[in-house]
Order: structure tokens, then C-alpha cells, then sequence
């Protein structure tokens, strides 16, 4: 057996593993619906204990893990030896918030001291029941249940139903534009936590999948923020992750330099599902980073759709306001 461009096919022993963490180093894998959720593809470095590696150079980059291994400890305890060793850090290099620049000393997330990270708080109240738009008043669902706003009506989502935790301001603005365009990776655990912490009552899924980057994208920023986001939240879920079956098809420009109209042109037919079967039939939650208008995850829904997916529900982690 041989797959196209990559030699040799490994041996059946090691084609399928139900736990990335125990693939040796220098092994990639993409999901599959079988139970043994990842199979062999291409070069990727992995710990032991499956946790991500940011390494530069070509070939590299940061692939997430689908082991079920019981719920880390809650967000801010840590061991004493961790505790001491980041005292000693900030004693010699200094830390301070990036978003109020105080200087940091024991708190559990990088670069952002508590007051500034407790100050994030979820989106609350009325909102469109099919793209999650906040709504000024309740008085339109009080006579409506199901009542849509303009944007939904004009144009019906091909997703099912899309949730946004948090308003993209403040300092999760902060985060997300460190985590995003300065390779902060660091906070992918941080902000993976505060996406789950607002998104626990998520509806019944059988897979998740984060929206993918072009392939030059992923050379250039070296990781997939949407991955790291959904890894967090699939292990938090219990739910599978789905990596690689997603993908886009075409280098598009950055949808923050484009208007509404052209957002909705750059990104068509730009994304496409590789094994069909693998999401026929399947409830599906798609994850991505921030909503501004919905292009992004309303194309890769249609593509998931196209494929046989019986519903698409999305959850960013923010939502521009």
C-alpha cells in the first residue's frame, strides 16, 4: 500500500493509534471517524506526554493531540517547584500586563495580570437565534422566538446555529491579536479554558473541526490558532476533533482588509472537505477564533453541507462588536 507522494506506508501496527501522545517524533497524523481517531501523514514533532512543540523551519508545525487523559488541574493552581521557578523568571526579566502594564508576579496566565483577565466577561442577553448578533432590546423575540436579524434574513446561513463567548474588546483583544499575529502560543491554553468556561451547555455534536489555514498560511504563521482553540475545547467536551479533512483550497487574502461584499467573493469555493464520508450524516460544531461577518465559517459550512453534514453549528471564541 502507498499514498501519493509520501513512500512507504507504515506498518499496520503503527497505522492507527486511539493516542497521538504515543507516536514517535517526526510523525503528523489526520483524523479518522473509526474510533482510532488519527492516521499517518507527515513529518510533525510531538512530546511525550503529547503536548504541542512550536518549532521553527519548513515542515514544522503545531498539531494538536487526541488523548483523553483526565481534566488537567483548574486554571491557576500550580505545582510548587512551577511556582518558584517563575518567581526566580520575573525577579530577573520583568513582566508586565500587556494590557495594563502592571508588572506581573503569580498570575496563571501569560502576559495578563488577573484583574485585566477577570475583567473578560461573556456575551449576555438577546441575540439572533440563528448567527448569535446581539440585539439592542428582547422586544422582537418576546413576540418571535425565531425572529432573525436583517442580515439572516436577507441571506440564510448555511450553519445551523453560531455562538459567540466573548465580545472581541479589551483585553481579550489583547490575547487574541498576541496569540494570533505574534505567535504567542502560550495563551492557547489560557484562551481554550475561556472559551469552555462560557460554552459548557454546547449542543450534541459528534465532531469538531476548526476552520483550516491554506497551506503557504500555515508555513508562514507556523500554527493554526482555530486548532489549538479547538483542541482545548474537544478535550473539554469529550467530543472527537476532525483535523485535516476541512481544508482550504485557495491562499486568500486576509479578510480584515476587505469589505462585506468583497469578503463574500474572496472566500468562495475556497474551502473543500477531503473524505466526504467522514462527516456524512454527522452533527458537526465548527471552531474558529473571532465572528466579524461570518463569511469564513458560513463558506466552510457550505462545504460541509455540500459533503452530507446534517447540521453545522459554529463557536467563536469572540465576536466583533
Amino acid at each position: 500500500m502507498r499514498r501519493k507522494g509520501l513512500g512507504e506506508a507504515p506498518p499496520a501496527s503503527r497505522r492507527f493509534f486511539p493516542d497521538v501522545s504515543r507516536l514517535a517524533p517526526g510523525t503528523r497524523c489526520i483524523p479518522r471517524s473509526n474510533g482510532c481517531p488519527f492516521r499517518l501523514l507527515e513529518p510533525v514533532l510531538l512530546t511525550a506526554q503529547g503536548r504541542f512543540i512550536h518549532k521553527r523551519g519548513r515542515g514544522w508545525v503545531v498539531l494538536t493531540h487526541a488523548s483523553r487523559r483526565p481534566v488537567p488541574r483548574e486554571r491557576g493552581e500550580m505545582p510548587a517547584l512551577a511556582t518558584l521557578m517563575r518567581r526566580a523568571l520575573h525577579v530577573v526579566l520583568p513582566v508586565d500586563c500587556s494590557s495594563c502594564g502592571v508588572s506581573l508576579d503569580e498570575d496563571p496566565v501569560p502576559f495578563f495580570c488577573r484583574p485585566c483577565w477577570g475583567s473578560i466577561q461573556p456575551l449576555r442577553g438577546p441575540a439572533c437565534p440563528r448567527c448569535g448578533r446581539p440585539f439592542a432590546s428582547t422586544t422582537a423575540l418576546t413576540y418571535s422566538p425565531d425572529h432573525l436579524c436583517i442580515a439572516c434574513r436577507l441571506r440564510r446561513p448555511a450553519f445551523t446555529r453560531a455562538w459567540s463567548c466573548y465580545p472581541y474588546e479589551g483585553p481579550l483583544q489583547d490575547a487574541i491579536r498576541m496569540f494570533k499575529y505574534h505567535s504567542k502560543v502560550a495563551l492557547a491554553e489560557a484562551l481554550g479554558e475561556l472559551m469552555w468556561s462560557a460554552f459548557r451547555d454546547s449542543p450534541d455534536v459528534d465532531m469538531l473541526l476548526p476552520v483550516p489555514l491554506h497551506a503557504s498560511r500555515l508555513r508562514e504563521r507556523e500554527f493554526n490558532q482555530s486548532l489549538l482553540l479547538a483542541d482545548r475545547l474537544s478535550r473539554r467536551l469529550g467530543v472527537p476533533l476532525s483535523y485535516g479533512n476541512l481544508v482550504r483550497l485557495r491562499d486568500t487574502q486576509p479578510q480584515t482588509e476587505l469589505t462585506r461584499s468583497a469578503r463574500l467573493k474572496n472566500l468562495r469555493r475556497a474551502f473543500s472537505v477531503l473524505h466526504p464520508e467522514e462527516v456524512d450524516g454527522k452533527r458537526l460544531l465548527l471552531v474558529d477564533d473571532v465572528f466579524t461577518t461570518g463569511t469564513t465559517v458560513n463558506e466552510c459550512a457550505k462545504a460541509l453541507r455540500k459533503a452530507g453534514a446534517a447540521d453545522v453549528f459554529v463557536c467563536t471564541l469572540a465576536r466583533t462588536m
